[in-house]
């Protein structure tokens, strides 16, 4: 059975969500690609494509949730995307969060350093072309690009906050464009280079 099968059965059987900390050693808690991703010492490492890389966390089905975890990537330039996929409805729709490394430090890019997207339809480009600096925004203070990065995520149905390095003040505060709120989260790495994830921790209560 293909990971887009498996997906699908996930949908029909989500259940009530399970919160606090995740701990990636239990891997059955996971819905994945074994070629895809790889779970080692508490971390979970994506070596990605062009196409993308998806894992789904089992019985997380909401549309509100304080999320937290650290990510890591990699400084190669166009080749490094990763980040928190929300509301996902199959294996090509869903909400993203996501962090361009190889942007943090560069001055002439690090407006680009997060993104929200909805994808298919509302991908960056589309949203950077119609919308510009509205869905995307720099990282203050700009974290070194291959460094391990800290991220808060405030999911409400109505508009998503992120927080980096336990800052204060959002990195990112943008309204949600999809219709449906309510679906699976997960994480979705694209690009060559490998992603990184550990520390993962869902609450619930907002």
């Amino acid at each position: 059975m293909n990971f887009k099968v498996l997906l699908a059965a996930l949908f029909i059987l989500s259940g009530n969500a399970l919160f606090g900390q995740v701990n990636f050693e239990n891997k059955n808690r996971w819905l994945y690609d074994s070629m895809q991703v790889f779970f080692q010492d508490g971390l979970v490492t994506m070596p990605s494509n062009a196409k993308g890389t998806m894992m789904v966390l089992k019985d997380a089905y909401f549309e509100k949730a304080e999320i937290e975890f650290d990510f890591k990537g990699k400084d190669e330039m166009q080749e490094s995307f990763l980040g928190l996929a929300f509301n996902i409805q199959s294996a090509t729709i869903f909400e993203w969060l996501y962090f361009r490394p190889f942007n943090f430090e560069n001055e002439e890019r690090k407006t680009h350093s997060v993104q929200y997207v909805f994808e298919p339809v509302y991908t960056w480009k589309v949203l950077r072309e119609n919308f510009p600096d509205k869905y995307e925004n720099e990282i203050v203070p700009a974290p070194k690009s291959e460094s391990w990065v800290h991220a808060k995520i405030i999911l409400t149905p109505s508009n998503v906050k992120v927080f980096i390095n336990n800052s204060d003040e959002p990195s990112l505060v943008v309204d949600r464009i999809s219709l449906v709120k309510n679906g699976n989260i997960g994480f979705f790495a694209s690009g060559k280079a490998p992603a990184e994830f550990k520390n993962l921790k869902i609450k619930k209560e907002l």
